[in-house]
């Protein structure tokens, strides 16, 4: 049975949001929605970062970029639970935690911000995770990240 990891939300940075109205039509029919999601972790703070990128687009032509740095605060025994050597080990389930909670804020993020403009009928749709990570994830613990 795999041990309790305990974190808490530290901060959300919103890195990147851009918008192009113009490359957009209600007539345009299908778009086109890529996720991208990086983890890092820093060991002098015991803070996992989920980078979730989220780029739409329509005909190729750029709609909406935008890039969220989900930031937690892990618990130092919780740390410890996820050692495995120098490194941490993310299982498949944690992965996949952390991503649904970042991916999850980037639509609410995505649907304040493009309220009121042509682009608030685009709402980026639940999505399924476990197909994506599928396999433990190694982090290096190192202090000179």
């Amino acid at each position: 049975m795999e041990n309790t990891i305990l974190y808490r939300f530290k901060e959300l940075k919103l890195i990147q949001f851009s918008t192009f109205d113009s490359n957009y039509s209600d007539e345009d029919g299908e778009i086109e929605i890529q996720n991208f999601f990086r983890f890092t972790y820093e060991s002098t703070e015991n803070v996992l970062s989920c980078t979730t990128r989220i780029k739409i687009s329509s005909h190729k032509k750029d709609i909406l970029k935008a890039d969220l740095d989900s930031i937690f605060q892990l618990a130092p025994q919780s740390v410890k639970n996820l050692k495995d050597g120098e490194d941490i080990v993310l299982s498949p389930a944690l992965l996949i935690q952390f991503a649904s909670l970042s991916y999850g804020s980037m639509r609410g993020i995505l649907y304040a911000k493009t309220m009121g403009t042509p682009l608030s009928k685009i709402i980026l749709p639940p999505n399924n995770f476990s197909n994506i990570f599928t396999e433990p994830l190694y982090l290096s613990a190192a202090v000179d990240r």
